[in-house]
């Protein structure tokens, strides 16, 4: 179901009822939602695939599984609907001010008269969390940014191990908008869009002493990952030496070379362990008194979950964590 609904102020880029074509040409001019988090996060290798992507074409335009999630699309929008003035979208929108930052917003339309967008997905059987996972929230902030709205509805569905729909309502969480968040990635994203302009180029412009600190830090991890597998193999023959000796699994074994040894030693635990079967047989009574016991926490556990479930749906917020890394970015064709 699509239908107009008036929320916040955005372009238009491509309407609704477009082709496919006209859709992915549209979408690879600029940032989307769906590639925003790739490129905040991701370094010039990552950039550098999507920029050949959106210059030739993805190669994946969706299989059974992709086909199913859009059916999935109408009834998570209906279930949005019970509480929000919202209708689903395939229209492709852009930020009024930044016509090159464009989003797909799954549904559109307002909640408590403020406008919002809905980002509807499907997990598998094994997805045990509320929490939104970071690339989720990213694309909700991009599609905020992109549509001026204030807030975004997450609605998820947990498919069964078959990878059909359960009898289970969907859920959902509000996700407010996060003026930082979304400032981060308006600038990876312009940052992005400048490297494409400037025609792509693989090197920076940074000072001669960084690339050269660069260079020989790609040189000595080089260096340390040929050494690492030299010495993996190595080891691999003085070990097998090791185990050959005499009461070697036993008693361990020291041996010294020219230029270094090895000291191989055992370490020998015991665990006592019980089946339930052979408790049962062995002491019935006290057997079953465990049973019952896991029978009562187990319901104890479901109790807690119906209170606490629509609790953290109704006051709970959404909490992102970072960490920093720093790491060797091999440039391409390396």
């Amino acid at each position: 179901m699509t239908a107009t609904i008036e929320t916040g102020d955005y372009i238009v880029v491509v309407p609704e009822g477009a082709t496919k074509d006209e859709w992915h040409d549209a979408r690879g001019e600029g940032v989307t939602a769906s590639r925003v988090h790739e490129i905040h996060v991701g370094g010039r290798k990552t950039w550098q695939r999507i920029l050949d992507e959106q210059l030739n074409g993805s190669t994946f335009r969706g299989n059974k599984h992709t086909q199913s999630g859009h059916d999935l699309e109408a009834t998570m929008i209906e279930f949005a609907q019970t509480f929000a003035d919202v209708a689903g979208n395939s229209a492709l929108i852009a930020n009024e001010a930044n016509p090159l930052h464009r989003a797909t917003p799954d549904g559109l339309g307002t909640l408590d008269g403020a406008p919002v967008v809905v980002e509807v997905k499907r997990h598998s059987h094994t997805w045990g969390q509320d929490d939104v996972p970071p690339a989720h929230y990213d694309q909700v902030q991009w599609q905020l940014w992109c549509a001026s709205a204030i807030a975004g509805i997450y609605v998820w569905m947990v498919l069964d191990e078959d990878g059909q729909p359960t009898m289970d309502d969907p859920k959902y969480v509000i996700i407010p908008r996060d003026p930082a968040r979304i400032a981060q990635l308006v600038k990876s994203a312009d940052a992005y869009l400048a490297w494409r302009a400037a025609g792509a180029p693989e090197a920076d412009d940074i000072p001669d002493e960084i690339d050269e600190a660069l260079a020989a830090w790609g040189e000595a991890a080089a260096r340390e990952k040929a050494a690492n597998k030299e010495a993996e193999a190595a080891k691999k023959i003085v070990r097998a030496y090791a185990e050959s000796l005499p009461d070697a699994d036993k008693n361990g074994a020291k041996r010294m070379g020219t230029l270094g040894g090895f000291n191989y030693s055992v370490k020998r635990t015991g665990t006592r362990e019980l089946t339930d079967e052979a408790w049962a047989a062995a002491d019935p009574k006290g057997f079953a008194a465990y049973e019952e016991l896991g029978e009562h926490l187990a319901e104890i556990i479901r109790q807690r979950a119906e209170l606490r479930d629509p609790a953290v749906l109704e006051y709970g917020v959404t909490v992102i964590t970072s960490a920093s890394r720093f790491a060797f970015d091999k440039p391409k064709g390396l």
